[in-house]
């Protein structure tokens, strides 16, 4: 369920740079932008800031377990293994 917009929000209309980018990395026209709605344009703008959301994700959380010398904290080690836990000895299940 989405949530209903507040009327006070602020829209973010695209400046000729996002314009630009839009149309060279999305391939989208001039016509094609005009026509989307707030809401997707604010989505394929915010796609445009972080293009790879799992992977920016991904790294996010692999920096927090490594320690300034890039080696894997004592508690990012411990971390890592009480996720593992709960699988050990566990026998994967068909989705039904």
């Amino acid at each position: 369920m989405m949530a209903e917009r507040n009327d006070s929000t602020p829209q973010r209309a695209p400046d000729e740079e996002m314009v630009g980018r839009l149309q060279s990395e999305l391939g989208l026209s001039s016509e094609s932008i005009e026509q989307m709605s707030e809401d997707r344009l604010a989505w394929v703008l915010n796609k445009l800031e972080i293009p790879d959301r799992p992977r920016a994700r991904l790294q996010h959380e692999r920096e927090a377990l490594i320690g300034d010398d890039g080696e894997i904290r004592t508690e990012g080690q411990a971390e890592a293994l009480a996720q593992l836990a709960p699988n050990e000895g566990s026998t994967p299940q068909p989705v039904p």
